[in-house]
């Protein structure tokens, strides 16, 4: 009887351990990719203006946020390094390959838009 006994809690404890663990890393995943989700949606939504608040903010934070994904660390390295060049050459471009690689990280690149443009034009542009 004792012996059972033992054997009941031990599996119980075991089984709450690991319901703790893998409870715990779907929450952790399900965290990080709402907070991506949540950069790349400033990233487009403030894009209107590059010089405002919103999108300085979002473009800041995104080495960080998306850090584990080389192809966005790598855009946000060529336009930072376009944008300090005076005449800028190539700016879109750059600007273009940061905001697909975050939409391709977070899986939100849409698919049925041939049009690159899509991604630079802005509807209601700040004056």
């Amino acid at each position: 009887m004792k012996h059972s006994a033992s054997v009941v809690i031990i599996a119980s404890l075991l089984s709450g351990l690991i319901t703790f663990i893998l409870s715990s890393w779907f929450y952790w995943n399900l965290e990080e990719r709402k907070i991506k989700i949540d950069t790349a949606k400033r990233l487009m939504g403030y894009r209107y203006d590059l010089r405002g608040e919103g999108f300085t903010k979002a473009i800041n934070e995104s080495l960080i946020i998306f850090a584990d994904d080389e192809n966005v660390v790598k855009a946000i390295e060529e336009l930072y390094t376009t944008l300090s060049v005076p005449e800028k050459p190539d700016a879109n471009s750059k600007m273009l390959a940061l905001l697909k690689a975050v939409c391709k990280d977070i899986d939100r690149l849409p698919k049925n838009i041939d049009n690159d443009a899509y991604f630079l034009k802005v509807f209601n542009k700040k004056s």
